[in-house]
């Protein structure tokens, strides 16, 4: 019993309607050059979706596939014809994955965004209920500290008729921390309670001490 209420909670928590599944994760890329560098950890998390979503939904329900976001949208910026009919995925920031800009940017209803201080070229967490903004405290020198990230599921507004989930952390910290989150029972039962309008949105707490790939903990504010 306990295994077909956690498969349930997987599909009601990335809002699954069914059929294949793209996990897109950053990109790196070099100017001038073009050289494109894939974050490990960005690649650890979304390998990690997938075996979540394989162990906890009949196989027969999906194809996944796992890639940068560079090879999910067009040149002009578009979905590419062939993953139209695929529920998305998203991991990290509109700093480097651009699906994630352009999700962020059609999203008119949310609460909570992340944005990118073009002072700082850092990610910041804005809150558009209350003008306030989340910044992370981590000490970049020794990768020390408190990170933040957000979760966000809901229905895909460039793709309605398909979901998208995004797992973003100002830094890759704030990532790891809502994945790990997303791996627990009892958190995505939470999720899946918060879910309000539509969607689930929630502020996520990581604590790091010298390596982002090693959370200490993790949890939701």
């Amino acid at each position: 019993m306990k295994k077909i209420i956690e498969n349930r909670g997987v599909k009601k928590f990335f809002g699954l309607k069914g059929g294949n599944i793209v996990i897109c994760h950053t990109a790196l890329i070099s100017e001038p050059s073009g050289r494109r560098d894939i974050p490990w950890g960005d690649i650890q998390t979304a390998y990690n979706l997938m075996r979540l979503i394989e162990d906890s939904i009949y196989v027969d329900q999906k194809n996944i596939v796992v890639m940068p976001y560079l090879e999910y949208l067009t040149d002009n910026g578009n979905i590419k014809a062939k993953y139209k009919d695929h529920d998305l995925i998203l991991i990290g920031g509109p700093k480097h994955n651009k699906c994630t800009e352009l999700i962020l940017d059609k999203a008119h209803n949310l609460r909570y965004s992340m944005k990118i201080d073009h002072n700082s070229d850092e990610h910041y967490i804005y809150n558009s209920l209350t003008g306030n903004t989340i910044r992370s405290q981590i000490d970049v020198e020794e990768y020390k500290g408190t990170d933040f990230g957000l979760i966000i599921s809901m229905d895909n507004p460039i793709n309605p008729e398909h979901s998208v989930c995004m797992l973003m952390g100002i830094h890759g910290a704030g990532t790891v921390g809502a994945e790990k989150l997303i791996s627990s029972s009892n958190t995505l039962r939470q999720l899946c309670n918060s879910r309000s309008d539509g969607i689930i949105q929630r502020v996520v707490v990581a604590e790091c001490s010298g390596d982002y790939l090693s959370v200490n903990y993790a949890f939701l504010e």
